[in-house]
This record gives structure tokens, C-alpha cells and sequence, in this order.
């Protein structure tokens, strides 16, 4: 093997690692979509790689299980809601204009239909999910 082949290939694993991330990114997005109208156990692997048209073993190297699956779909909707809703509620002044800041913003992301089934977390904690699920559920509404 000539001396460059080390080189060349340590220059294409940034390349994979970005092109894998992307596509992590897309299989959250459409999960939280799924979740969102079906709830979290609706969620399946099937389903998810059929729609991304991957296969499911594509998709298991992104996430090991079925709940790593469920825990990033409900982390990925988490970061989404920080950036339409408390960030720009933030900009408020503290006290009452900061809450109503918060609650327009969460009624724009409603009304906008964000989340193609409504409120993410509302949504998902009524849902009878795994126990580890449900915990994170509950501290991501907290947070």
C-alpha cells in the first residue's frame, strides 16, 4: 500500500463523519414528525427506514435501539423547542413579559403546526412509554 493511502483515507472520515451526521439529523427530523402525530411508541425502526427509504440496519447504525431512538427524537424535539420558543422569550424582560413571551411563542409553534401533531412533549407525556422514556420526557419539560 503506497505511503499517501493513510492520508487519503484520514482525509475521507471527516467527509463520512459530516455525511453521517446529516443523515442522523434527517432521521431525527422526520422522527420527531412520527412522534409527534403517533406518539413515541408509533415510533418504529420499519416504519422510520421505510419512509427515509434506508434500510433498518442503516438506520440501527445511527441508534442502537428502539429507546436510544425515542431518547434522541425527544432531545433533537427539546433542542427545536429551545430554539423557536425560549430563546426568543428570553429576549423579554424578566417577569410577566418574559412568561407571556414564552407562551406566545409556544402558541405560534402550535398555531404553525411546527410539530405536524401539535405540542411535541404535551402530546408525548400522556403516552404509556418505557419508563426510561417517560422520566426524560418529564425532565425535558422541566428544563
Amino acid at each position: 500500500m503506497p505511503k499517501s493511502a493513510p492520508r487519503a483515507l484520514h482525509k475521507k472520515a471527516p467527509r463520512r463523519q459530516a455525511r453521517g451526521l446529516r443523515t442522523r439529523e434527517a432521521i431525527l427530523a422526520r422522527a420527531v414528525d412520527i412522534a409527534s402525530v403517533q406518539g413515541l411508541e408509533g415510533l418504529t425502526v420499519g416504519s422510520l427506514a421505510e419512509q427515509l427509504r434506508m434500510s433498518k440496519s442503516g438506520l440501527f447504525a445511527h441508534f442502537g435501539s428502539k429507546q436510544d431512538l425515542q431518547l434522541a427524537t425527544i432531545e433533537a424535539a427539546r433542542l427545536i423547542f429551545i430554539k423557536k420558543v425560549t430563546r426568543p422569550a428570553l429576549a423579554a424582560p424578566k417577569g410577566m413579559p418574559r412568561l407571556w413571551g414564552l407562551v406566545e411563542q409556544w402558541l405560534i409553534l402550535v398555531e404553525k403546526r411546527f410539530f405536524p401533531g401539535g405540542c411535541f412533549f404535551s402530546a408525548a407525556s400522556f403516552e404509556n412509554s418505557t419508563a426510561g422514556v417517560a422520566l426524560f420526557v418529564t425532565a425535558s419539560r422541566r428544563s
